[in-house]
């Protein structure tokens, strides 16, 4: 039976992962990256579910989402947002912005009147 060893490497990232507030942010964004590179459909539905869900609504970042991803990307998010909240992503938006942002977002995730 053999037993795998840390290497040097992995043990030099672990004790700066321990270290100060720099490298937890660090880490963070790191840990960001990482999910986005691995899912990056799954990713961009918990920013959209993260800005829509509580009290108001984080307009940057679920109209960051919306408009820089392509079709092709937004349907797959939709997918996975209806997959995870059991709730239309258009029905979503539509409950929690109104006005001409709301009709803006509704168009360019492809709803029709």
């Amino acid at each position: 039976m053999t037993v795998a060893l840390p290497s040097p490497r992995s043990r030099k990232i672990g004790s700066l992962l321990r270290e100060g507030d720099q490298v937890n942010e660090f880490a963070a964004a790191l840990r960001t990256a990482i999910r986005c590179i691995n899912n990056s459909n799954k990713y961009y539905e918990k920013i959209i579910r993260n800005a829509i869900k509580g009290a108001g609504t984080d307009e940057d970042a679920l109209t960051r989402v919306i408009v820089t991803r392509a079709e092709k990307d937004l349907k797959v998010i939709k997918e996975v947002y209806y997959k995870r909240n059991s709730v239309t992503l258009e029905q979503a938006v539509a409950k929690d912005t109104s006005g001409d942002y709301n009709a803006f977002l509704l168009t360019l995730l492809g709803k029709a009147d």
